[in-house]
This record gives structure tokens, C-alpha cells and sequence, in this order.
């Protein structure tokens, strides 16, 4: 690491994703068609493009591909961070890497540690326990530039995969960039050292050279990785870096690019604007991404960049050039940070109306950003904070002038919003929910003699409830309440493990259901005990993460082909045949009919499915009498939608229609087995935990009814163990 002398002038340098220190370079005005090496206004408009498209997408959910003005702004980063750096070598011949991370730590950290810890302590305040804990744990890693593979693995975790965004969630671009700039910096000056004998010509093309043949190479592995491994590959670090080279290699090659006529560069810039724009509207969260979609957005930040690397006012942009524009740049990074978690948690605290809520959020989002940009972020930027010592006590960067009309203008803003949600908030909770939740006047007399009943009683009086009644579990221990067979690592096949099973209940027992299917299935097991083994049963388990009893293959949750799913089930079938049991169970859950690898859909998928189950139903037959326990319908995960400001019927939901088309098809399968003989029974168990017109409380008779989205928890489980009963063996 080598040392250089603090660099005292005022410099455009990047700052994560939108934080590049706005209108700060003031070098010496460039001659017209000379390299520019100052302010760059349409770079400036350039952020503000990116974050309104980011910003507008996340609030309004329009455009559908808004998430791309991310892509842009690693373009950005990459060309100005790799610039400053080849100047500041081309000036001392060295890289002082203490100064490079200290000014990065300068211009980051205040502004994301101010919005990170305001959120957690929000997520405390409006949350119940597990949940902010959640939050909290985002927080660690963001403060550790880390999130990106946090949420790379949450994304890819089976319990996981259908939570609610975390409001740090956007934190892991800021870990992308850094996480590059912990790397590139060594990179550059290595291949800096390496041509340093060369003539200039020479030298620039040669680095040229190596950036983009590692950009390549890295967009070569980007698009295998969006292709087997989307969830990783969008969060990854090595999935991403081409898109900051491509800004880094603009850097190199500027000397180059400057010999561009006048007369081509509007074109350039108005195509890569359009070509921005463009991705917006055609790429969608179901293009493969990173690559290459991204490569879209990536070019066209690339050509707006390139049309102003010379000073030439023909290559002007108006749309990124203008004041608005311009201002909206420069406080960009704020506006990134405190987007996300308005909307979220603006969320949490009031649910109304989209629009409304969406209007409300820009409007706080705005007004925050105004405030902690001229209070905070710029005076923290232009300081001599973690400066050495005789160097802090040089005189600092002119001081900032505040607009004070403008603060005065954003805090009136916050205030106006904050009210009009306390507003809505209170008269949202004097609203009588009967009027969006049909119930009944008083509870119905519930028949201990009749489970089913009991039952549906209780699932209208959750239905008709006001407020949150004292929980088992409760609120702040959902997240912990699955069943304890779920994570029994003795028990549980696992991902990658095939010939586990376990016994429960005596091993004398006169009968055995032997159980077959995913982690749907594993949840009814405190059901089928508490059911069963009163009766002289005892319960086989052969329950597998992910794989359902159907005999199909499907994607495991990395979208690869679940290979050690089929052998599993194969392995399954085989041990039934010879522990030769007297019932048994198949269950799975409802969303694999949306997701078989050969990308059937519709009726065609409801086919597949059929036709899958029947293959099952055919392999159990000769082996003993079947019951296919249909999925409890998916409904709100309490850890998610509970919060301190809720009612009851903020958690209610409907079913979906995945589960009714999967229904259909697993009622097909068992009355096609049904007509050829076969001893197989359907068991609906919708209205075990929703309503006949298909509204789903999250709790029953005080019992919390799922531990996330899918799975039951283990209380409720065994509380719907007479109903099992009653249901297996007085079947038909």
C-alpha cells in the first residue's frame, strides 16, 4: 500500500449506487472538444434517471423493469471511481489506497449507518419480535457490506423463500459495490505497474485490453449463473462485476473516445438514454437477469457516458441536463436509502389503499432525503472526518450552504405526510371490520362432540375478530413454531440426504401409516399422531424437503432438476413395500403446479400433475389402502403481516388458485385410481383452516394456525388431530 498526500481538491467521486458526491468537481474549465475532467451534469441527470426509475417501480410497481436503474448506476460507479483513480496515479504515480477507502468510508457510511440503525429501531417499534429480529440481523450484515449474500441465501432458503422484502433489502448493491472496490483498485494498479515502461498509446490500450477480457469473461459466467441459479446470480458479486467494468473500462478508454465527431455523440447519448428507458419497460422480473438482460440498461448508460466524455454542447441531453434533473442527482444516494424502507414500513404502519400509500412514501422519501443530504450527508462529505491528524487540521472543503428555504420546504413536507398517516391511521382503526370480513353476531355453540364443527366455529369467530387475542404461540414466537419433526436432523431428509426416516409412536403398534411427501406432509405429523397412536397406530415417516409425493421430477430450490427428490421417493417406495404398512399417506404442497421444470401451464400442468399422482397411487397400491391429504391452503404468514398497528383481518386471506387447480388435479387422480379398483381416499382439508368461501384467518381458537406460509405449526397440528382421525379412519 503506498501513501500520497491527501488529495485537497474537490473531485466527482462515486459513492454507492447513487451516492456519488453530487456537483463536486469544480476542476478548470475544459476547452470545448477537450477531455472532460469536471462537473458532469449528465451524469448528474444520469442518477436522477436511475433512481426515479428505481423509485417509481418500487411505489407504484410501474415500470414493471424499474429495478434496472440499479444496473445504471454501477455503469456510473464504475467510471468515475476507475477515473478518479488513473488521475490520481497519472498525478503522483501511486494510489494511495488509506486515502481511497477513507474518502469511500467518508462519503457511505454516515448516510447508511443514519438510515440503517432509524430503520431497525422503526422495525422494533412497528413489528413483533421475530420479525424485527429478521430486520436486525439484515442490519449486521448490511453494516458489514454483506448483504448481498444475506439475501442471496434468505432468497434461496425452503423456510424463507415466500417472506415478506426486509426494508434493508437494497442495502446489498451497496455490498456489491464495495465489495468490487475492495478488489479493483489492487487490479488496476497491478496492470498500472505492469505497463508502466510503456508509451502511453500502448499502455492505455493494453489495460483496455485486460477489462474487457475480464468483462467478458464475467458476463460469460453471469449468464450461466442467471440461468441455473437466478436468485444467487442477481445478488452476486461475481455476477455483477461486468456491469461495473463496463464503466471502468469507459474510464481507461477515454483518451480514445474523445476523438468521437460532435456530430455522432447526440446519437450515442439519446440511444443509450432510449435503450434505458427501453430496459424499464421490456425487462420484467422473470427475465433471465443479470445477464443478459441487464446488458440492455448497461449499454445504454455506457453510451449516454461515452457521448459526454468531451466537452460539446451538441451532446447535450436535456432530460438528464436540466436543474430538476441535476438536483435529484445530487441527492440521489439519500433518496436510495430512504426509499425502501419508507415503503415498508409505511406498509406495516398503515395499510390502505396502493396509491395512496405509494404517493404518501415518495412524498416522506423526498422530504428525508432533502433533510439528511443538506444536514447531514454533505457537511459529513466535505469534512476532514477520518482524516490523519495533520492533515485534519488543514482547512476543510467550503462548508455548504444550505438552502434553508428548501430544508424548511422538506421538513414541512415529512411533517404534512406524517400527519395525514396518523390521520388515516386512527381512523383506520375505529373501522368496523364486518364491513370488509362477513361474521357472525355472537360465536356459534361449538359441539365438543364434532371436531369439524368446532372448528369451522372457530375459523368464523378469527374471522369476526377485532383485535389480536392472547396467541399460542404468540406473535413474537411464530416464526419458531413449526413442528418439531420439520427440523429433526435424525429424521428429515434434507436437501442432499435420501434414506432418513423415523418411527413415532410404539414400535409394537398394531397399525402403521407410512407417510410420503414434502415438508406439507412432515407438518401433519403431530396431526397424525395425536390422532393416530391413541388408536394403536404408529406413524413412518419418509417426509423429504421439497419433494412431493407425486412421482415427477422438479426443480429443487436452486431451479436444477431435483435428482435426489426421484430417488428419494423410489427409496420410499421400495421401504413401503417392505415395512408393508396398513394406511398410506400422501401429502404435498399447492405450488409445484405453477412451477414443473417443462414449463406446462394450465391444463396442461393440471395434467401433469394428475398423471403423476396417479403413477404414485398406482406404485402404493399393491402395498396397502392410500389417503392423499390435500395441502392446507397458503395464507398470510403472521411473522410478516402482524404488526403492532394490525387487526386480525390485515392477516386474512384468500385461497389461491393454485391451490384449487391443485386440488382438482389431485381429486382427478384419486377418482380415475378409484374407478380401476383402487383403495384411495381424498381428504380436502381447506376447511380445517378456512372458510367455506375460502377466507383463511391466521389463528383458530387462539391457536396460531401456520409458522409461515405453508406449514401448520406443530400446536395447530396436533389440535386438528381428531379431525385426522376421524377423517382416516372412518373413511369410505
Amino acid at each position: 500500500m503506498t501513501h500520497a498526500a491527501p488529495d485537497t481538491t474537490t473531485t466527482t467521486e462515486d459513492r454507492p449506487v447513487a451516492e456519488t458526491a453530487p456537483g463536486a468537481a469544480t476542476t478548470r474549465p475544459t476547452r470545448r472538444g477537450a477531455v472532460r475532467t469536471g462537473f458532469r451534469p449528465d451524469i448528474e441527470g444520469l442518477r436522477a434517471l436511475a433512481v426515479g426509475l428505481v423509485i417509481v417501480s418500487h411505489a407504484f410497481g410501474f415500470p414493471a423493469g424499474g429495478f434496472v436503474g440499479v444496473d445504471v448506476f454501477f455503469v456510473i460507479s464504475g467510471f468515475l471511481i476507475t477515473g478518479l483513480l488513473l488521475k490520481e496515479h497519472a498525478r503522483t504515480g501511486r494510489i494511495s489506497f488509506a486515502d481511497f477507502y477513507r474518502r469511500r468510508a467518508r462519503r457511505i457510511l454516515p448516510m447508511s449507518t443514519l438510515v440503517l440503525v432509524l430503520t431497525v429501531g422503526a422495525s422494533y417499534a412497528l413489528y413483533f419480535a421475530s420479525r424485527a429480529q429478521q430486520i436486525a440481523v439484515d442490519g449486521l450484515w448490511s453494516l458489514l457490506f454483506s448483504a448481498n449474500w444475506r439475501f442471496a441465501a434468505v432468497g434461496t432458503d425452503y423456510f424463507a423463500s415466500a417472506q415478506e422484502p426486509s426494508p434493508l433489502q437494497h442495502y446489498w448493491s451497496l455490498a456489491v459495490e464495495e465489495q468490487f472496490y475492495f478488489v479493483w483498485p489492487w487490479i488496476l494498479l497491478a496492470m498500472l505497474a505492469a505497463v508502466r515502461l510503456r508509451r502511453r498509446p500502448a499502455a492505455v490500450a493494453g489495460i483496455a485490453a485486460v477489462t474487457a477480457l475480464i468483462l467478458v469473461a464475467d458476463f460469460v459466467f453471469s449468464a450461466q449463473e442467471s440461468t441455473g441459479n437466478p436468485t444467487v446470480a442477481y445478488f452476486s458479486t461475481f455476477s455483477r462485476a461486468w456491469e461495473l467494468l463496463l464503466g471502468a473500462l469507459l474510464a481507461v478508454a477515454t483518451p480514445y473516445l474523445v476523438r468521437l465527431p460532435s456530430r455522432v455523440r447526440p446519437v450515442i447519448g439519446w440511444a443509450g438514454f432510449l435503450a434505458i428507458c427501453a430496459g424499464a419497460f421490456l425487462i420484467t422480473p422473470t427475465s433471465t437477469f443479470p445477464a443478459p438482460w441487464a446488458a440492455l440498461p448497461v449499454l445504454g448508460a455506457g453510451a449516454v457516458i461515452l457521448a459526454g466524455t468531451r466537452e460539446d454542447r451538441q451532446s447535450s441531453l436535456l432530460p438528464l441536463t436540466n436543474p430538476v434533473a441535476g438536483y435529484l442527482g445530487k441527492i440521489s444516494y439519500s433518496l436510495y436509502l430512504w426509499h425502501w424502507p419508507v415503503i415498508i414500513l409505511l406498509a406495516a404502519a398503515m395499510p390502505v389503499e396502493r396509491r395512496l400509500h405509494s404517493a404518501l412514501a415518495v412524498v416522506i422519501a423526498l422530504g428525508l432525503s432533502v433533510l439528511s443530504f443538506h444536514l447531514v450527508e454533505d457537511p459529513i462529505r466535505r469534512s476532514r472526518w477520518l482524516e490523519p491528524r495533520a492533515h485534519a487540521r488543514t482547512p476543510a472543503r467550503q462548508k455548504p450552504r444550505i438552502p434553508r428555504a428548501l430544508v424548511a420546504a422538506a421538513l414541512a413536507s415529512v411533517v404534512l405526510a406524517v400527519g395525514t398517516v396518523g390521520l388515516l391511521q386512527r381512523q383506520y382503526a375505529a373501522a368496523t371490520p364486518a364491513a370488509a370480513i362477513p361474521s357472525p353476531v355472537a360465536p356459534p355453540v361449538i359441539d365438543a362432540d364434532d371436531p369439524a364443527s368446532a372448528v369451522a366455529a372457530g375459523i368464523q369467530t378469527a374471522l369476526a375478530a377485532t383485535e389480536w387475542p392472547e396467541l399460542n404461540p404468540t406473535l413474537d414466537a411464530v416464526a419458531a413454531s413449526q413442528p418439531t419433526e420439520l427440523n429433526d436432523p435424525a429424521c428429515v431428509n434434507n436437501w442432499d440426504v435420501v434414506e432418513q426416516h423415523c418411527v413415532y409412536g410404539p414400535a409394537d403398534a398394531e397399525n402403521t401409516a407410512l407417510v410420503i411427501g414434502d415438508s406439507t406432509a412432515i407438518a401433519w405429523l403431530p396431526a397424525l399422531q395425536a390422532g393416530l397412536i391413541p388408536e394403536g397406530w404408529n406413524v413412518d415417516s419418509y417426509g423429504k424437503y421439497g419433494c412431493p409425493s407425486p412421482t415427477i421430477t422438479i426443480r429443487s430450490i436452486d431451479r436444477q432438476p431435483y435428482q435426489t427428490c426421484d430417488e428419494h421417493r423410489d427409496w420410499a417406495f421400495e421401504q413401503a413395500a417392505t415395512v408393508a404398512p396398513d394406511l398410506v399417506v400422501f401429502g404435498s404442497a399447492e405450488g409445484y403446479i405453477d412451477n414443473l421444470p417443462d414449463g406446462s401451464t394450465g391444463a396442461e400442468a393440471e395434467a401433469r400433475w394428475t398423471a403423476a399422482l396417479e403413477e404414485s397411487i398406482d406404485r402404493a397400491a399393491p402395498i396397502a389402502p392410500i389417503v392423499v391429504l390435500s395441502s392446507p391452503p397458503s395464507a398470510a404468514d403472521l411473522t410478516q403481516c402482524a404488526t403492532r398497528t394490525s387487526r386480525p383481518a390485515d392477516c386474512v386471506t384468500q385461497v389461491h388458485d393454485a391451490w384449487y387447480r391443485t386440488s382438482a388435479a389431485e381429486k382427478a387422480a384419486v377418482t380415475a385410481a378409484q374407478a380401476r379398483g383402487v383403495d384411495v381416499t381424498y381428504i380436502d382439508t381447506s376447511g380445517w383452516v378456512c372458510s367455506p368461501d375460502g377466507l383463511c384467518p391466521g389463528f383458530v381458537d387462539g391457536i396460531v394456525v401456520r409458522s409461515d406460509i405453508n406449514h401448520l405449526t406443530g400446536v395447530y397440528s396436533t389440535f386438528l388431530g381428531p379431525l385426522v382421525r376421524d377423517a382416516v379412519l372412518d373413511r369410505p
